[in-house]
């Protein structure tokens, strides 16, 4: 029951994530999970495979708890595909492929953002700051992609001397 606990806590919506270990060392929290084996897809040719291929170590930061920094130390599983002979990892949905951060961590820098600066929201969120503006690149923001029709200049300054010359002069001049 703690432990299905602690999993909630640090936002891991995985069935098959698991604790293995953990431990408090200089005021910081660190877990260590392991996952169960099941059968994956393979991302090249879409058959199903439990082949393992190899293990690996990846250390991911999660988000403070109690004002403490908190570490995971997860046990990734490479597959290998039976019918192409693809190699692949196991897909987690807390953390993104590349990515050294939780999902809920950059949430949270997210926000604190909008708030703050990004020196403080990486101060407080207990991430770089540059690590803050890498996260905010990767965000898309949605944008309005349609154009309006015509788009006008009612007037400008030219080579007038300092008067404003309206657009029906120009037209005329340049002809």
């Amino acid at each position: 029951m703690l432990t299905h606990s602690i999993i909630n806590l640090l936002g891991i919506k995985d069935k098959h994530v698991e604790i293995f270990d953990s431990g408090e060392e200089q005021g910081v929290f660190w877990f260590e999970l392991h996952t169960r084996v099941k059968m994956q897809k393979c991302p090249k040719c879409k058959s199903r495979t439990k082949r393992i291929h190899s293990y690996r170590m990846q250390k991911v930061q999660s988000s403070l708890v109690a004002g403490k920094r908190v570490y995971l130390h997860v046990k990734k599983r490479r597959y290998r595909c039976t019918t192409c002979g693809h190699i692949f990892y196991e897909k987690l949905s807390f953390v993104d492929r590349y990515q050294r951060h939780t999902l809920m961590l950059a949430q949270e820098a997210l926000c604190l953002c909008a708030e703050m600066s990004f020196k403080h929201a990486g101060m407080l969120a207990g991430v770089s700051t540059n690590r803050i503006l890498r996260m905010f690149d990767t965000r898309s923001i949605p944008v309005k992609k349609v154009l309006p029709r015509a788009i006008t200049i009612d007037e400008f300054k030219g080579d007038a001397g300092g008067l404003k010359i309206s657009n029906d002069y120009c037209r005329c001049r340049k002809s």
